[in-house]
């Protein structure tokens, strides 16, 4: 039989991939450790290497990354080729998973210097993805997929490797999450937060701001700050913009004092927020499914207001401001949510559809401390004003920054010092004390 290449040229033989042994180990780790890591380490541009150097040079470094990766000095560890230019580090013995990152920035070190390739020193970088089974439970694929996902991570956001933090730890669900949450909608795992937005002069209506949470019943609260990213990622957000919709209308009918749209001559003394994302406004029958869900649950159109962020007017010829307009004139309020902190082109206010302004909470949080944080919240006061705009402060935390938006003139407060966010029961109670001045 003849000689391999790499043995006719006197090079040392690329290492083998060793999938197999690669699970025995691990799998033997996991059965008698409590914390077993595992690095997953990929050379970035490896293609690229390989067309532009050639096979030879390419093999020779594959050679010199799982020699370099086997000199590093982490107790116990074991190094295995998973294949192509994909390398694993098991870690036994692991005294805490966050310890990972620490072994992470060790393998960027080893590789800051030139590797010697033959007549060639190559500047190579890493991504890195990690997992314990202290975090993931379940069998060695199971912790190899948590790792490859934060691999793709660090490749989608051109890093050696994600930072490890609380975030992050449930970010590494999100492929599985994504075949949980519309089913998750249709099993009424969520269910809506209500959070007050209470007049400063004490007057008018109760308006509610409503807040989807996802109670996973294996995991608990999950943020949505993680699922609701998911959902526009997925296409997702249009089934749980309806599911909110209709969830937010249903509520509003079952508070005290409701009065439905067949009343003639009377008026509710409420209104329900509901936050939109572009890609719902910009689907198709949109505006027919806001109209269809106001008649079912009998709830005039006034009562409804729908929260935008600001950057959805960049476009003012765009589908989503077409169907902010077309939603203006069914007679449902158009709010823009953080307003301040996005794009802020003025020009957009000559023909805006909104009714209501939302001072970002990062203009109120230090108000009392900031003079320019109270400029600039004066300034949006007057704007929206100006145009007509009810004005909505968000993130009032305490009594001080109360009495000075007070002092400006903005018309809503909402935050921690009135009314945290809260689930249906509560907020029943709430309003009762609200009724009879007890808040």
């Amino acid at each position: 039989m003849s000689d391999s290449p790499n043995e006719r040229s006197g090079l040392e033989l690329v290492p083998s991939v060793d999938r197999l042994g690669f699970v025995r180990t691990l799998r033997e780790l996991m059965a008698t450790e409590d914390t077993v890591g595992l690095l997953v380490v990929d050379i970035q541009d490896f293609k690229r290497i390989n067309h532009t150097f050639g096979l030879t040079i390419a093999d020779q470094l594959l050679v010199k990354t799982f020699a370099t990766l086997s000199s590093i000095t982490l107790k116990g560890a074991s190094v295995f080729r998973l294949g192509g230019n994909e390398f694993a580090i098991v870690l036994p013995s692991l005294l805490d998973p966050s310890l990972l990152v620490l072994a992470a920035n060790k393998v960027c070190k080893v590789f800051e210097q030139p590797l010697a390739i033959g007549e060639h020193f190559m500047q190579i970088s890493v991504r890195i993805g990690y997992a314990s089974n202290a975090i993931y439970c379940g069998d060695v694929e199971e912790l190899l997929r948590h790792a490859e996902i934060f691999l793709e991570d660090a490749k989608s956001q051109g890093v050696p490797y994600v930072e490890y933090d609380d975030a992050n730890e449930l970010q590494a669900y999100d492929w599985q999450l994504e075949s949980e949450l519309n089913q998750a909608i249709i099993n009424n795992e969520l269910i809506l937060f209500f959070q007050p937005k209470i007049s400063f002069r004490e007057e008018g209506k109760i308006h509610l701001e409503a807040l989807a949470r996802w109670m996973h019943p294996k995991r608990g609260m999950i943020s949505p700050l993680l699922f609701i990213p998911l959902a526009e990622q997925t296409g997702g957000i249009k089934l749980l913009t309806k599911w909110a919709i209709h969830s937010a209308l249903r509520s509003l009918t079952e508070w005290p004092g409701f009065l439905p749209l067949q009343d003639k001559g009377h008026t509710t003394c409420y209104s329900v927020a509901v936050n939109l994302s572009v890609q719902a406004l910009e689907g198709e029958g949109f505006v027919e499914l806001v109209a269809a869900a106001l008649n079912i649950w009998g709830v005039a159109p006034e009562n409804l207001t729908l929260e935008v962020t600001e950057g959805v007017f960049v476009n003012d010829t765009s589908r989503a401001v077409r169907c902010l307009h077309e939603l203006k004139a069914l007679g449902v309020c158009i709010s823009i949510d953080d307003f301040g902190t996005g794009y802020s082109c003025l020009s957009y206010f000559k023909n805006i559809p909104a009714g209501e302004l939302k001072i970002d909470k990062s203009f109120v949080e230090h108000l009392t401390e900031n003079g320019d944080d109270q400029y600039l919240a004066q300034l949006i006061i007057d704007l929206g004003h100006r145009f007509n705009m009810t004005v909505v402060a968000e993130g009032i935390e305490d009594l001080a920054t109360f009495t000075l938006l007070q002092k400006m003139g903005c018309d809503y407060a909402q935050g921690f010092y009135r009314a945290k966010p809260m689930p249906q029961d509560v907020l029943l109670a709430w309003l009762e004390k609200y009724k009879e001045g007890r808040v």
